[in-house]
């Protein structure tokens, strides 16, 4: 049975004694805050594997939140996570060891750059970049070091000290970056850069604005199904990224099976997309009669798991950087990405006028509202209506 209800102030003020002891934590059942004689605290879940008399131990990360550890709330998103698996029958400790050894931050680094290259998620330049920054700036120092040593301290104290602070900032999300990963593979519990502070330069935020739309459109028109099966089926992915204003793994790795052709939407599992490792719960893509249409075209055109798929069927689209790159050169584009098609999507919304700044959180998926703010400026149509309100109503 869980503990009362506790909240993070009592994890931050739980005392220190002369001996180990754990506070019981309300939800999941055998979920506990430990706190050590020297300070340390840490979040744990104790749990009975199937068919076994003892109860194991699972460490699901640091509680210290001066060094950046877990909150109370995240870790015990992470716990109900992992006690869903345990209630499938997992023995979670036993899964975690079969993972391997664990990795130095030079050998989680060489792991990324080919993940990113070999998903298409970066082209052969970018790739050079994040090997520049590991070669020269983050293996000099932190290289040997495993990736659970690492603490926010010791990168801060570093990141404080580079002499070339916007360079130091793009390392600093890389870095970043890399341990999200790190965390998605369960190599590691906790992301020490998370908390830390670096100069990034001004927000980047590029939208398509209304002619820019048309030549877009326009131009992923050439890509007929007959001429280039596999060209088209990366233009309709294009296509749904802009009507559904989706990450680009969410639609790039969709499966049909996701797919709620009667409900109107789109239901991707917790373990499939960003915020779904950390909250526990689906994404819901909502999907339009464009959309459908073109789901509909995509299915008939290629049988596979794949809503998709890449030149193999039986694998999703990869490597579509070269065709990308020809697509914004064909629009005359420069200094566009594939991620401004969400950026894109968010200020039509925004500048809809029907839609709340929480209703945009809520179709972007974002974790917190400290990320949509950034569309907070766009919001113009909706306030101009609210000022000729207010001024019909005092008859100005």
């Amino acid at each position: 049975m869980g503990g009362i209800e506790m909240k993070q102030s009592d994890i931050d003020s739980a005392e220190i004694r002369s001996k180990k002891y754990r506070l019981a934590l309300p939800k999941p059942s055998g979920f506990y805050c430990e706190i050590t004689p020297t300070g340390t605290k840490r979040f744990i879940l104790r749990y009975r594997p199937q068919g076994l008399r003892n109860k194991k131990d699972f460490k699901i990360g640091p509680a210290n939140r001066e060094k950046g550890g877990l909150t109370l709330r995240d870790a015990t998103r992470l716990a109900e996570k992992e006690y869903a698996r345990i209630i499938h029958g997992e023995d979670i400790t036993e899964v975690k060891k079969e993972i391997g050894p664990e990795l130095t931050i030079e050998e989680l680094l060489k792991k990324v750059i080919k993940h990113k290259l070999d998903k298409g998620d970066c082209g052969k330049k970018q790739a050079l970049n994040y090997d520049g920054y590991a070669r020269n700036w983050i293996n000099p120092k932190f290289g040997k070091l495993l990736i659970s040593k690492l603490t926010k301290e010791q990168f801060q104290e570093w990141l404080d000290k580079h002499p070339k602070p916007k360079t130091g900032g793009h390392v600093a999300q890389f870095l970043k970056a890399a341990y999200n990963l790190a965390i998605d593979w369960t190599l590691v519990d906790n992301n020490p850069i998370l908390r830390t502070q670096f100069v990034t330069g001004d927000k980047r935020t590029r939208y398509l604005d209304r002619d820019e739309l048309v030549a877009f459109s326009e131009a992923l028109k050439k890509y007929e199904k007959e001429d280039n099966p596999l060209r088209w089926r990366f233009s309709q992915c294009v296509r749904l990224l802009l009507l559904t204003g989706a990450r680009l793994s969410n639609i790039m790795e969709a499966r049909w099976e996701w797919i709620h052709w009667n409900m109107g939407f789109m239901a991707i599992p917790a373990t499939e997309h960003k915020t779904g490792r950390i909250t526990g719960e689906p994404y819901y893509i909502n999907l339009g009669e464009s959309a459908f249409k073109i789901l509909r075209e995509l299915k008939e055109e290629c049988d596979s798991e794949w809503v998709i798929a890449g030149k193999d069927p039986s694998k999703p689209l990869n490597g579509y950087r070269k065709i990308w790159l020809d697509l914004i050169k064909d629009c005359g584009f420069k200094n566009f990405t594939l991620h401004d098609l969400r950026h894109s999507y968010a200020s039509y919304v925004a500048n809809g006028g029907d839609a709340t700044l929480l209703q945009l959180q809520k179709l972007l998926n974002h974790r917190s509202a400290e990320s949509t703010q950034r569309y907070a400026h766009l919001f113009n149509k909706k306030a101009r209506d609210l000022n000729d309100a207010l001024a019909n109503e005092v008859n100005l």
